[in-house]
């Protein structure tokens, strides 16, 4: 046994999810390498990861507010908020918050909002939540929940002190809250969409541009995620503001019929204008509805009777019941 293992491999071993592999088969009296434990814990990581990805979309899934600070005139608090980011459960709290306001609960998140230029007489700022899997040492800080910039630090007891040195490392979902300030003008009383398609011009810390990914989120090409958390509202004339919850609470259904009164296609959209899902009824024969979906760039078709639901069940029934 060395005491000084070298970790210059990828964190994933082999893995790579076109394989579709299931596990990794260890025989007896083999070398084990550590590409093949690698990948046996990110096999069995992807699988969970995909199904509850598929659940439902990105975003806060417990309640977002927010709040002045009382004599700040861009700080505004965020309470503590669980997110939901490419099949992962995230906490979030103690951003930006070192205790620099004594009303503001420590698990708080503090975001700033970007002052205005000169000249300008309104601003919007979007702020988002980023995410990325990165390998954690054991001389790093260990911060609470992977919040980077927060004031919660835990233990990093990865260097077991009966060896003094490091035996592995671990695999550490971190985040952060970051605002991307001066989105552009805002259309009258709907700001969210042109917000919210900011982070298409948005960069990760590596350089590396946001583009849509799928479900709710976009992601960079070095492995980045980022979901939009809120908007930051501002006007010359009027009190600064930030208003969170857009997402996914602007996601809505719409729904198109025929002449006939026939339901022929739902879409799933975001702010009335991105499409994040389309269900489209292509071919209706007596008692056969033929079904196209298109979500995510992947289509999927299927037959199934009037009131009837593919896999079972009787949700459906009034979305391709014909109407008398």
């Amino acid at each position: 046994m060395t005491k000084h293992p070298v970790f210059n491999r990828n964190p994933k071993g082999n893995f790579n999810k076109d394989n579709q592999f299931t596990q990794v088969l260890i025989g007896s009296d083999a070398v084990l390498l550590e590409d093949e434990l690698n990948e046996m814990q990110a096999i069995q990581s992807s699988r969970v990861d995909e199904l509850y990805d598929l659940q439902d979309y990105d975003g806060g899934k417990t309640g977002l507010d927010s709040n002045f600070v009382y004599g700040e005139t861009y700080a505004h608090e965020i309470p503590a908020f669980t997110a939901k980011v490419a099949g992962h459960m995230i906490r979030v709290s103690g951003y930006g918050n070192t205790g620099q306001f004594s009303t503001v609960p420590e698990d708080s998140n503090i975001v700033c909002l970007a002052p205005m230029p000169e000249g300008q007489t309104e601003q919007s700022d979007l702020v988002f939540l980023e995410v990325k899997e990165e390998v954690l040492t054991g001389h790093e800080p260990l911060f609470q929940h992977g919040n980077l910039d927060a004031n919660y630090r835990l233990d990093n007891k990865l260097i077991d002190p009966r060896v003094g040195h490091e035996t592995a490392r671990r695999l550490q979902l971190r985040s952060k809250l970051r605002l991307l300030p001066n989105v552009g003008e805002l259309p009258a009383n709907q700001p969210w969409p042109s917000a919210i398609f900011a982070l298409d011009s948005a960069l990760d810390p590596l350089g590396g541009r946001y583009v849509y990914d799928q479900n709710g989120r976009w992601r960079s090409e070095n492995g980045y995620y980022a979901i939009p958390i809120a908007t930051g509202v501002k006007y010359k004339d009027r009190l600064y503001g930030i208003t969170t919850a857009l997402w996914p609470e602007l996601i809505k259904t719409y729904l198109t019929y025929s002449e006939s009164g026939d339901l022929i296609q739902v879409d799933t959209r975001l702010g009335g204008v991105f499409v994040l899902s389309s269900t489209k009824i292509t071919h209706r024969a007596e008692g056969i509805d033929k079904v196209t979906n298109v979500k995510d760039g992947r289509v999927t078709t299927w037959q199934c009777a009037y009131g009837s639901v593919p896999g079972g069940g009787t949700g459906m029934y009034a979305v391709f019941k014909k109407e008398s």
